[in-house]
């Protein structure tokens, strides 16, 4: 591990960790836009941690930091070797100078006043999480994201989210529990689930928003999808309440609906494969319908008629692959967290 140089811990109260892995192409923006935050500058600190990129991010961290090293305290680390997102996230905590801690992605840009929003949360929050939005959306793919996106955060009273991407809490909560596991895939929704069953209050501030380079295309983004759907089985085991399990009963009915279709269609009637599409649609649609509704009760027309065409997607395409998905999983298991949302 190495970092080109150490700046005493001062008046800092706030230290932003970046974890990266070959971000040499987005981490610039990243730290432009921490760089640019109307939070004092003497009152918080940046702490890159390259975790054994094989491109050249840990070159552009150190030309940053020599670039505005007059203008605000930033420490850069490297690692031999890719330990997983956890490994990078302790590291940069356990050498931090703030009592508070905020995380963000080395894909994403930061509102000027993101650190602001944060810290007040975490004034009355043990553990806080902001909510994300699409970086300059330009094709399909992109644009559909950011409409769940919207549907989901922007106007939601109460939106359920763990970002990591946009997340905070202070230093003592991370030595009570131990840090981020590093051998759990779910790095910060682990690290959420063990702060409350240790009594720690966790909030969402959806007025904290950060924007996120979102994938691009359909295979990166079905991936990044499957691994989301990981999520409600593993609350369900830790809390033990039968809401939790809601999601996942509902998808995997779901997902065993168009191989019956087939099957039945194929034995009795063919039509069977059109009821099974059906259902498919309706059901997907329902699950959807009250963050449509909010988006048109807002006059987000636009991104309305991307939410219908995400619907679609998620009936047609991700409904069915998410048995063999969790079937997989159970064979092959994760044990490290991925630096991909």
């Amino acid at each position: 591990m190495r970092e080109k140089e150490i700046i005493g811990n001062t008046n800092v109260e706030v230290s932003i960790v970046i974890p990266a892995y070959n971000s040499e192409n987005t981490l610039w923006d990243t730290l432009n836009s921490l760089l640019a935050q109307n939070y004092p500058k003497d009152k918080y600190e940046i702490i890159v941690v390259d975790d054994g990129s094989t491109d050249s991010t840990y070159h552009i961290a150190n030309q940053f930091k020599m670039r505005y090293k007059n203008n605000i305290r930033i420490r850069v680390f490297t690692k031999n070797e890719n330990q997983g997102k956890g490994s990078a996230q302790n590291f940069g905590v356990n050498v931090s100078n703030g009592n508070y801690i905020l995380t963000i992605d080395s894909d994403s840009i930061a509102p000027p006043n993101w650190i602001q929003t944060m810290v007040s949360s975490l004034k009355t929050c043990d553990v806080v999480s902001g909510v994300y939005y699409a970086y300059n959306p330009s094709n399909i793919i992109e644009k559909m994201q950011n409409a769940l996106f919207i549907s989901k955060f922007k106007y939601s009273k109460n939106p359920m989210v763990i970002a990591g991407t946009n997340f905070g809490f202070k230093k003592s909560v991370f030595y009570e529990i131990g840090g981020f596991n590093e051998k759990t895939p779910s790095t910060t929704f682990d690290f959420v689930i063990r702060a409350k069953q240790k009594g720690f209050k966790f909030c969402v501030n959806k007025d904290s928003y950060v924007y996120t380079r979102v994938h691009n295309n359909l295979i990166s983004l079905i991936v990044q999808l499957l691994r989301w759907r990981e999520n409600p089985l593993k609350l369900y085991f830790y809390e033990r309440k039968i809401q939790h399990l809601v999601p996942f009963i509902f998808n995997f009915t779901m997902s065993l609906i168009l191989p019956l279709s087939i099957i039945f269609g194929i034995l009795h009637d063919t039509t069977m494969l059109l009821v099974g599409l059906l259902i498919l649609l309706i059901g997907t649609s329902l699950q959807h319908l009250p963050k449509f509704c909010r988006l048109l009760v807002n006059s987000e027309y636009y991104w309305g008629a991307y939410l219908l065409i995400y619907i679609l997607f998620e009936a047609f395409i991700m409904k069915p692959l998410y048995l063999p998905y969790w079937v997989y999983r159970i064979l092959r298991p994760r044990h490290t967290g991925s630096f991909r949302r």
